[in-house]
């Protein structure tokens, strides 16, 4: 990954969303702006700085009390916003500067007050911020307030007092109470997931989340396969499709393959194998994924995602090798549906795009598509009705194709298979109305019930029902 910082990344987020920090209501709200001087008591012959200043809101506020403020932030676009604020406001002790609070522009004691709102739990390192805001106050200063636990945080009666910072204490004291503390061997198990509370909407917590994942994800381990597991230190190039992604841009129809490199050192133009066709693919355009952004990939190891565009030639769980290597990434499953419909099409005229729009959705992994043995139905399975919804809105939107759905009197599906052949094609052919292929062609049993499906297994018990089946 190129965005090789949290400091990078988080100047990339927030700099796309700039404009609206300038009217946000928790950054403009006079309350708690007011909450801040009355805790600084700012005297006039101070100077301050406002430290991830975004627009402003802060250095604007300390503006009418002390000689002179710097307002310091990370992205050009927010100070960009902050400047224009001034220049309307005819403010004329505020300046606004580019900087990192993890190495802060400012010679040693230079400072009266330092402030930094709504801003340091998007710090990549506290300890080292502190330090620094520490360096460039000046030493005859005083502490305001420290609290050492969050058992002491909430009972200061003054903080109790102010509603909002109440609600935050309770959530904050709720959330400590009700969850374990991390433990990372056992997260890498796979045994706990770390909760981090946030909102990418807002840029609330992404710094974190990044930080998280350096700091906690496990380094690439020995990737499940056939015949033998892959390691990551080998030097051969392997890796697996765990994700396809259709319509990422939608005006140019695009489906990108996430590939997950197992072992070895990718390089852009290489050629791989795809090991469920035998064929080989260019990979010419790879490309590195951040929110919305993309960029060429011009390398990538181990435990790097790397997306590809194709045009349906690859699925999930295709296993990608440099050279031929005989060798299949294993534990790639798909579950039997839990809810099963009939897909009514609105507009007959329609019917190659709902061919296309079930093809690719399928690939994705919205829904799971059968076509009747009997009859030219399509049927969609899938675990939960919200699927459904997500299935219904994408292709109207994507293909512009409406569709409802249709309750069916089937309730299980099971893949079928057998190791005498002629048993199977018996069985095939004894029950053709109950029976319906995936996209890869394999038959499925749809049942009526779970009696039902005890029923045809003592009937036809040298037929296996699988209730899961491996990908690719």
């Amino acid at each position: 990954m190129t965005i090789n910082t949290i400091e990078e990344a988080a100047k990339k987020i927030f700099g796309e969303r700039a404009e609206t920090y300038t009217a946000s209501a928790p950054h403009i709200d006079q309350a708690a702006l007011g909450k801040v001087i009355e805790l600084a008591q700012p005297q006039p012959d101070w100077t301050a700085l406002d430290i991830a200043t975004g627009t402003g809101n802060t250095a604007f506020a300390l503006a009418p009390h002390v000689a002179s403020v710097i307002g310091l932030d990370l992205t050009p676009e927010m100070l960009a916003q902050a400047e224009s604020q001034r220049l309307r406001r005819g403010i004329t002790n505020v300046s606004f500067r580019e900087g990192d609070v993890h190495a802060l522009p400012f010679p040693d004691a230079g400072f009266n007050l330092v402030t930094s709102r709504l801003a340091p739990h998007h710090f990549s390192n506290i300890k080292l911020a502190l330090n620094e805001i520490k360096r460039v106050l000046r030493p005859d200063g005083s502490e305001i307030r420290s609290f050492e636990s969050i058992e002491q945080l909430s009972a200061d009666p003054a903080l109790a007092a102010d509603p909002v910072i109440k609600a935050s204490l309770d959530m904050l004291e709720l959330a400590s109470v009700g969850y374990p503390e991390l433990d990372v061997a056992t997260y890498r198990e796979g045994h706990l997931s770390p909760v981090i509370f946030g909102s990418a909407l807002k840029s609330i917590s992404v710094p974190e989340l990044l930080r998280a994942l350096g700091d906690w994800a496990p380094e690439p381990r020995p990737q499940p396969a056939e015949p033998r597991p892959i390691l990551p230190s080998e030097p051969k190039v392997t890796g697996f499709v765990f994700k396809v992604q259709a319509n990422m841009d939608a005006n140019h129809r695009d489906r990108i393959a996430f590939l997950r490199l197992s072992s070895g050192t990718f390089r852009r133009g290489m050629k791989l194998r795809n090991v469920r066709s035998g064929k080989d693919l260019a990979v010419s355009n790879p490309m590195f994924f951040f929110g919305h952004d993309r960029e060429l990939a011009e390398e990538a190891v181990a435990g790097d995602i790397v997306g590809i565009p194709n045009h349906g030639t690859l699925s999930v769980g295709d296993t990608l090798v440099e050279g031929v290597q005989p060798i299949k990434v294993t534990g790639i499953p798909n579950f039997a549906p839990e809810i099963i419909r009939r897909v009514r099409l609105t507009d007959p005229i329609k019917a190659k795009q709902l061919q296309k729009a079930l093809s690719d959705l399928a690939d994705e992994g919205v829904a799971q598509v059968f076509r009747r043995m009997i009859g030219a139905d399509y049927i969609v399975g899938v675990v939960g009705p919200l699927q459904l919804e997500v299935l219904q809105a994408r292709i109207l939107k994507e293909y512009n194709v409406p569709i409802s759905f249709e309750q069916l009197n089937f309730e299980m599906a099971r893949w079928v298979g057998a190791e005498d052949k002629k048993e199977l094609d018996r069985f095939i052919a004894a029950s053709k109305a109950e029976l319906a292929e995936d996209k890869d062609g394999d038959p499925v049993y749809l049942a009526q019930s779970s009696w039902w499906l005890q029923r045809t297994q003592k009937d036809w018990p040298k037929i296996q029902f699988f209730a899961t089946k491996e990908r690719a």
